[in-house]
C-alpha cells in the first residue's frame, strides 16, 4: 500500500470518527445521553494514525480530546457548557486540519496553543 493510499484511508476513517464525535456532542448538547467513551475512541483512533503519519498538530489536538472525553467519561469533571464548547472546538480544529490535508496531502503549519490552553483550563489541568 502506498503512502497516498494510507493517507486516503486515514482521511476516510477520520471523517467517520469526526462524524461520530459530532453526533455525540450534538446528543449531549440537546440533553441526550452522554457517550463519552465513543467520543474518546474517535479521537484516540485519529491520534494514533496521526502519530504514524507524522501529523503533530492533529496528534496534539486529538490528545487534548482524549483528555477531555476521558475525564468526562470517568466523571472526573462534570458536563458543562464549557466542556461541550471545548469538544466542539476540538472537532472543528480536527475537521479543518484534515480538510487541508485532504486537499494538499500535508499538515499545515499553525499554532494551536490558544485552543490547547483553553481546553486545559476547562479540564482543570
Amino acid at each position: 500500500m502506498s503512502v497516498d493510499e494510507i493517507l486516503a484511508e486515514f482521511l476516510e476513517e477520520a471523517g467517520e470518527m469526526l462524524e461520530q464525535l459530532r453526533t455525540v456532542l450534538d446528543e449531549a448538547g440537546s440533553g441526550g445521553r452522554f457517550r463519552w467513551a465513543d467520543a474518546y475512541r474517535s479521537v484516540h483512533v485519529i491520534r494514533g494514525a496521526a502519530g504514524f503519519l507524522a501529523m503533530p498538530r492533529v496528534e496534539r489536538i486529538a490528545a487534548a480530546g482524549e483528555l477531555l472525553f476521558g475525564r468526562l467519561d470517568s466523571d472526573a469533571i462534570e458536563v458543562s457548557g464549557a466542556c461541550l464548547d471545548a469538544g466542539r472546538r476540538i472537532h472543528r480544529a480536527l475537521d479543518e486540519l484534515l480538510d487541508v490535508v485532504g486537499q494538499g496531502g500535508a499538515e499545515p503549519q499553525g499554532d494551536d496553543t490558544p485552543l490547547l490552553e483553553a481546553l486545559h483550563r476547562v479540564v482543570g489541568t
